[in-house]
């Protein structure tokens, strides 16, 4: 049986965060993958109707940068 210690994520789905660059727009989480190869989160953000974007939780920030 594979034993699986599994981190814990940073942001949840519905948590207002940032892309790390500067200015950039408020996003919200919408869906929370964990990819078991790496080990690490992928969060998957909507900043409008139209744009949404797939970043690790390295390129995310619970605040803007400016």
């Amino acid at each position: 049986m594979l034993n699986i210690k599994k981190m814990e994520n940073r942001f949840d789905i519905g948590d207002e965060v940032y892309h790390v660059s500067p200015n950039s727009e408020k996003g919200i989480v919408i869906e929370i993958t964990y990819v078991l190869s790496t080990k690490k989160y992928i969060y998957t953000v909507v900043t409008s109707w139209d744009n949404e974007y797939v970043c690790s939780e390295h390129e995310l920030t619970a605040h803007q940068n400016f």
